[in-house]
Protein backbone atom coordinates (compact mmCIF):
# COMPACT_ATOMS: atom_id res chain seq x y z
CA UNK A 1 0.00 0.00 0.00
CA UNK A 2 1.47 3.45 -0.52
CA UNK A 3 0.39 5.96 2.07
CA UNK A 4 2.18 9.22 3.39
CA UNK A 5 1.03 11.75 6.27
CA UNK A 6 0.56 15.11 5.27
CA UNK A 7 -0.44 18.70 7.01
CA UNK A 8 -2.91 19.22 4.65
CA UNK A 9 -6.38 20.16 6.70
CA UNK A 10 -9.63 18.40 5.96
CA UNK A 11 -12.74 20.34 4.55
CA UNK A 12 -16.49 19.37 6.21
CA UNK A 13 -18.74 17.79 3.65
CA UNK A 14 -22.36 16.07 3.88
CA UNK A 15 -22.38 13.16 5.72
CA UNK A 16 -22.73 10.20 2.56
CA UNK A 17 -22.12 6.73 2.29
CA UNK A 18 -20.44 6.47 -0.87
CA UNK A 19 -21.22 3.98 -4.25
CA UNK A 20 -21.62 2.01 -5.77
CA UNK A 21 -25.12 1.70 -4.69
CA UNK A 22 -25.74 -1.98 -4.81
CA UNK A 23 -22.50 -2.30 -1.97
CA UNK A 24 -24.06 0.79 -0.47
CA UNK A 25 -27.03 -1.53 0.09
CA UNK A 26 -25.23 -4.61 1.43
CA UNK A 27 -21.91 -3.65 2.84
CA UNK A 28 -22.37 0.04 4.45
CA UNK A 29 -23.01 0.47 8.03
CA UNK A 30 -23.49 3.96 9.55
CA UNK A 31 -24.22 4.46 13.33
CA UNK A 32 -27.06 6.40 12.18
CA UNK A 33 -30.58 5.49 9.44
CA UNK A 34 -29.19 7.80 7.24
CA UNK A 35 -28.33 6.10 3.75
CA UNK A 36 -27.73 8.20 0.69
CA UNK A 37 -30.87 8.48 -1.56
CA UNK A 38 -31.53 6.71 -4.82
CA UNK A 39 -29.34 7.77 -7.72
CA UNK A 40 -26.95 9.98 -5.52
CA UNK A 41 -23.27 9.25 -6.04
CA UNK A 42 -20.99 10.16 -3.12
CA UNK A 43 -17.75 8.74 -5.42
CA UNK A 44 -17.36 11.44 -7.20
CA UNK A 45 -17.44 14.29 -4.26
CA UNK A 46 -14.32 16.25 -3.87
CA UNK A 47 -14.99 16.18 -0.15
CA UNK A 48 -17.49 13.65 1.84
CA UNK A 49 -17.42 13.15 5.82
CA UNK A 50 -18.20 9.11 7.02
CA UNK A 51 -19.22 8.54 10.27
CA UNK A 52 -17.67 5.76 11.82
CA UNK A 53 -18.91 3.49 14.44
CA UNK A 54 -16.88 2.39 17.16
CA UNK A 55 -17.86 -1.00 16.87
CA UNK A 56 -16.45 -1.23 13.33
CA UNK A 57 -14.20 -3.76 13.91
CA UNK A 58 -14.40 -5.34 10.77
CA UNK A 59 -14.18 -8.87 12.82
CA UNK A 60 -10.74 -8.33 12.79
CA UNK A 61 -8.15 -9.50 15.82
CA UNK A 62 -8.26 -12.76 17.71
CA UNK A 63 -11.58 -12.51 19.46
CA UNK A 64 -13.47 -12.37 15.95
CA UNK A 65 -14.21 -8.69 17.08
CA UNK A 66 -16.38 -9.68 20.24
CA UNK A 67 -19.38 -11.22 18.11
CA UNK A 68 -22.36 -12.35 20.59
CA UNK A 69 -25.20 -14.83 19.70
CA UNK A 70 -27.86 -11.99 19.83
CA UNK A 71 -25.58 -8.92 18.69
CA UNK A 72 -26.43 -7.90 14.75
CA UNK A 73 -22.94 -9.11 12.80
CA UNK A 74 -23.64 -6.20 10.80
CA UNK A 75 -22.29 -3.93 12.98
CA UNK A 76 -18.80 -4.95 12.72
CA UNK A 77 -18.16 -4.60 9.34
CA UNK A 78 -15.84 -1.61 8.41
CA UNK A 79 -17.66 1.37 6.77
CA UNK A 80 -17.64 1.71 3.18
CA UNK A 81 -16.39 5.58 2.43
CA UNK A 82 -15.81 6.09 -1.34
CA UNK A 83 -14.21 4.07 -4.54
CA UNK A 84 -11.05 5.26 -5.87
CA UNK A 85 -9.34 5.12 -8.84
CA UNK A 86 -5.75 3.48 -9.27
CA UNK A 87 -2.86 6.45 -8.30
CA UNK A 88 -5.95 8.55 -7.37
CA UNK A 89 -5.29 10.35 -3.80
CA UNK A 90 -7.37 11.03 -0.61
CA UNK A 91 -6.45 13.15 2.32
CA UNK A 92 -8.21 12.08 5.04
CA UNK A 93 -8.93 13.82 8.63
CA UNK A 94 -11.10 12.60 11.74
CA UNK A 95 -12.46 13.71 15.02
CA UNK A 96 -15.05 12.40 17.91
CA UNK A 97 -14.63 10.05 21.01
CA UNK A 98 -15.38 6.39 21.11
CA UNK A 99 -15.81 4.56 24.51
CA UNK A 100 -14.11 1.63 25.05
CA UNK A 101 -14.19 -1.46 27.43
CA UNK A 102 -13.98 -0.46 31.02
CA UNK A 103 -14.61 2.77 30.19
CA UNK A 104 -11.72 3.80 28.53
CA UNK A 105 -12.71 6.82 25.84
CA UNK A 106 -10.06 7.74 22.73
CA UNK A 107 -9.83 9.80 19.60
CA UNK A 108 -8.98 8.49 16.60
CA UNK A 109 -5.43 8.56 17.50
CA UNK A 110 -6.08 5.38 19.67
CA UNK A 111 -4.89 4.71 23.15
CA UNK A 112 -0.91 3.37 23.68
CA UNK A 113 -0.75 0.66 25.61
CA UNK A 114 0.30 2.42 28.36
CA UNK A 115 -3.03 4.67 28.11
CA UNK A 116 -5.09 1.14 27.79
CA UNK A 117 -6.02 -1.59 30.10
CA UNK A 118 -3.59 -4.47 29.91
CA UNK A 119 -4.68 -6.57 26.48
CA UNK A 120 -4.81 -10.20 26.28
CA UNK A 121 -6.06 -10.11 22.88
CA UNK A 122 -4.33 -9.39 19.50
CA UNK A 123 -6.09 -5.83 17.45
CA UNK A 124 -6.51 -5.65 14.01
CA UNK A 125 -3.62 -3.83 12.79
CA UNK A 126 -1.34 -6.44 14.74
CA UNK A 127 -3.19 -9.18 12.97
CA UNK A 128 -2.29 -7.52 9.59
CA UNK A 129 1.63 -7.52 10.75
CA UNK A 130 0.93 -11.33 11.83
CA UNK A 131 -0.01 -11.17 8.55
CA UNK A 132 2.56 -9.46 6.83
CA UNK A 133 5.49 -11.47 8.40
CA UNK A 134 6.04 -9.01 10.81
CA UNK A 135 6.68 -9.38 14.74
CA UNK A 136 3.19 -8.68 16.82
CA UNK A 137 4.28 -6.02 19.05
CA UNK A 138 2.23 -3.87 21.81
CA UNK A 139 4.38 -0.62 20.79
CA UNK A 140 3.29 1.27 17.75
CA UNK A 141 0.29 2.19 15.63
CA UNK A 142 -0.64 -1.24 15.44
CA UNK A 143 -0.85 -1.44 19.34
CA UNK A 144 -2.91 1.53 19.49
CA UNK A 145 -6.58 0.56 20.92
CA UNK A 146 -9.32 2.40 19.32
CA UNK A 147 -7.66 3.70 16.31
CA UNK A 148 -8.85 4.70 13.26
CA UNK A 149 -7.83 2.76 10.31
CA UNK A 150 -8.92 1.86 6.90
CA UNK A 151 -8.69 -0.31 4.07
CA UNK A 152 -8.59 -0.01 0.30
CA UNK A 153 -9.64 -3.51 -1.75
CA UNK A 154 -11.08 -4.45 -5.21
CA UNK A 155 -14.60 -5.59 -5.13
CA UNK A 156 -15.40 -7.72 -7.56
CA UNK A 157 -18.70 -8.12 -7.04
CA UNK A 158 -20.73 -5.74 -4.42
CA UNK A 159 -23.47 -7.90 -4.25
CA UNK A 160 -22.04 -10.53 -2.50
CA UNK A 161 -19.45 -8.62 -0.75
CA UNK A 162 -18.62 -8.72 2.91
CA UNK A 163 -16.53 -5.81 4.56
CA UNK A 164 -14.96 -7.95 7.29
CA UNK A 165 -12.00 -10.22 7.69
CA UNK A 166 -11.41 -12.75 5.15
CA UNK A 167 -9.79 -15.40 7.40
CA UNK A 168 -11.24 -15.15 11.38
CA UNK A 169 -10.33 -16.42 14.66
CA UNK A 170 -12.67 -18.89 15.59
CA UNK A 171 -10.90 -19.39 18.90
CA UNK A 172 -10.93 -17.49 22.57
CA UNK A 173 -10.44 -18.12 26.10
CA UNK A 174 -12.80 -15.61 27.04
CA UNK A 175 -16.06 -16.33 28.93
CA UNK A 176 -17.31 -13.52 27.53
CA UNK A 177 -17.17 -14.05 24.35
CA UNK A 178 -20.16 -16.23 22.44
CA UNK A 179 -18.95 -17.98 18.82
CA UNK A 180 -21.82 -16.79 16.24
CA UNK A 181 -23.29 -19.93 14.00
CA UNK A 182 -23.07 -19.36 11.26
CA UNK A 183 -19.40 -17.94 11.06
CA UNK A 184 -19.25 -15.09 9.50
CA UNK A 185 -16.61 -14.91 7.23
CA UNK A 186 -16.05 -11.75 5.09
CA UNK A 187 -13.81 -10.34 2.12
CA UNK A 188 -10.79 -8.33 3.47
CA UNK A 189 -7.71 -9.30 4.04
CA UNK A 190 -6.24 -8.24 7.53
CA UNK A 191 -2.51 -7.50 5.46
CA UNK A 192 -4.69 -4.93 3.33
CA UNK A 193 -5.37 -2.87 6.84
CA UNK A 194 -3.49 0.52 7.66
CA UNK A 195 -3.68 3.03 10.41
CA UNK A 196 -5.42 5.98 9.95
CA UNK A 197 -5.42 8.17 13.07
CA UNK A 198 -6.54 11.45 13.98
CA UNK A 199 -4.51 12.40 10.86
CA UNK A 200 -4.02 14.15 8.19
CA UNK A 201 -3.14 11.00 6.75
CA UNK A 202 -3.04 10.85 3.11
CA UNK A 203 -3.76 7.57 1.11
CA UNK A 204 -2.52 6.80 -2.68
CA UNK A 205 -4.90 4.19 -4.38
CA UNK A 206 -2.31 1.24 -5.43
CA UNK A 207 -5.15 0.04 -7.70
CA UNK A 208 -9.12 0.83 -8.72
CA UNK A 209 -10.32 -0.57 -5.04
CA UNK A 210 -13.12 0.69 -2.10
CA UNK A 211 -12.23 2.01 0.96
CA UNK A 212 -13.73 1.53 4.30
CA UNK A 213 -13.24 2.39 7.69
CA UNK A 214 -13.05 0.86 11.02
CA UNK A 215 -11.90 1.00 14.41
CA UNK A 216 -8.68 -1.22 15.69
CA UNK A 217 -10.08 -2.99 18.39
CA UNK A 218 -10.88 -6.93 18.96
CA UNK A 219 -13.73 -6.67 21.19
CA UNK A 220 -16.74 -4.72 20.26
CA UNK A 221 -19.97 -5.39 21.90
CA UNK A 222 -19.27 -2.78 25.05
CA UNK A 223 -18.44 0.11 22.21
CA UNK A 224 -19.96 3.13 21.91
CA UNK A 225 -19.57 6.32 19.96
CA UNK A 226 -18.62 7.23 15.90
CA UNK A 227 -15.77 9.26 14.46
CA UNK A 228 -16.17 11.39 11.74
CA UNK A 229 -14.03 10.63 9.12
CA UNK A 230 -13.51 13.50 6.33
CA UNK A 231 -11.98 12.33 3.15
CA UNK A 232 -10.92 14.66 0.41
CA UNK A 233 -10.01 14.07 -3.06
CA UNK A 234 -6.49 15.55 -3.24
CA UNK A 235 -5.58 17.13 -6.60
CA UNK A 236 -2.45 16.96 -8.59
CA UNK A 237 -0.47 19.97 -6.68
CA UNK A 238 -3.00 20.80 -3.97
CA UNK A 239 -6.11 19.66 -2.78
Amino acid sequence: MSSSRSRRSGGIGIALCALPLALAATACVMPSDTRPAAGADASAASVIVVPVSAKATGAFGSLLGGIGSEEDPTALHMVLATTLEAGERVAMTATGQVALSEGNETGPEGLTPEEAPPASTVFPLQERDADNGLPVAPAGEAGRLGALMGACVPVEDPATFVPLNDDPDPTSDSPLFVMPDPLPVGNIPAAALFYVGAGPFEYTAPESCVLFLGVNDAFAPNNSGAYDVTVTRVEAGGV
